[in-house]
């Protein structure tokens, strides 16, 4: 991917953000080397030291494209509260892209039904959601998120923690407390 964006157009305005507990670190000398390029000329950003859920909002921008491979929603105690977050901040016309384990995440819902993480995202009224299920045989799933003319921020259903194992990521298990 770095071959890519350095092949880019140079007047194309492309910009990232990365928002990481810690600093990041690469492997290849390549690879670290674009990306201080990048960040010399002002394309990519990182926010270190500080958890997503505190970074302000004015430091995220409005986002066309969110993604969250193995990200905040796969380790965070509150994946309501990033989800929300996410949602806020996101361009109308923009997309969240999420990829994580189907079965680390289960949620029993006001009325007792157990769900996985993407029957709770379906559940969030004015988004569209689209699963990209690699299989059937696999524990990953891809889902793609979009606001409708529909969307209200704090459609978001509140959750509870009840358990939390160790594990990457670890193994979750939550009770929706209220439905906005």
């Amino acid at each position: 991917m770095m071959d890519y964006m350095e092949a880019r157009n140079e007047n194309q305005t492309a910009r990232g953000i990365a928002v990481s507990y810690t600093e990041p670190h690469f492997s290849s000398k390549k690879v670290q080397s674009a990306f201080n390029k990048f960040q010399r000329e002002d394309r990519f950003k990182v926010i270190s030291g500080v958890y997503f859920e505190d970074v302000p909002k004015n430091a995220l921008g409005s986002p066309k494209l969110i993604t969250d491979l193995y990200g905040v929603i796969s380790y965070s105690s509150a994946p309501d509260v990033i989800l929300s977050r996410y949602l806020d901040i996101l361009d109308p016309e923009g997309s969240i892209y999420i990829y994580t384990r189907r079965i680390n995440t289960l949620i029993r819902s006001l009325d007792g039904v157990e769900m996985d993480f993407f029957d709770y995202v379906k559940s969030i009224p004015g988004i569209q959601v689209v699963k990209n299920n690699p299989g059937p045989f696999t524990p990953y799933i891809s889902i793609q998120i979009h606001r409708t003319e529909q969307f209200k921020s704090g459609n978001v259903p509140a959750l509870k923690l009840l358990k939390m194992t160790d594990g990457a990521p670890p193994v979750r298990r939550y009770r929706v407390i209220r439905v906005h």
